[in-house]
């Protein structure tokens, strides 16, 4: 069973103005992101990771060369994952690398 927030929380969720959250997994992500490497074709890599998981792919429009797919969807397995086509990596750290500008050879701490 899903235990239900307080409702302390689930008021503060409606004053802003989220989506009827009043569950515990109503919090969890609908989405888990993968990056595809710079040597690879982002749709051609979409297409394949669609084809292996039976998932709806999709690239991530404001995040460059990453693609996103439902959150229950398993990468293990997935022929692009064991070829290192693509790697799972959240969207958060992508941007955050987006946002620094990384380039191949940068070393990040």
């Amino acid at each position: 069973a899903d235990p239900p927030l307080p409702n302390s929380l689930q008021k503060w969720y409606r004053a802003q103005q989220q989506q009827n959250i009043t569950t515990l997994s109503d919090l969890a992500p609908a989405y888990r992101y993968a990056r595809v490497p710079a040597r690879e074709d982002v749709d051609d890599v979409a297409r394949a990771l669609g084809a292996a998981t039976g998932a709806r792919v999709e690239a991530v429009t404001w995040l460059p060369r990453f693609l996103r797919l439902p959150a229950a969807t398993p990468l293990k397995n997935a022929a692009p994952y064991e070829e290192r086509r693509v790697f799972a990596m959240d969207a958060a750290s992508g941007f955050a690398a987006n946002a620094l500008g990384v380039e191949p050879g940068d070393v990040v701490l």
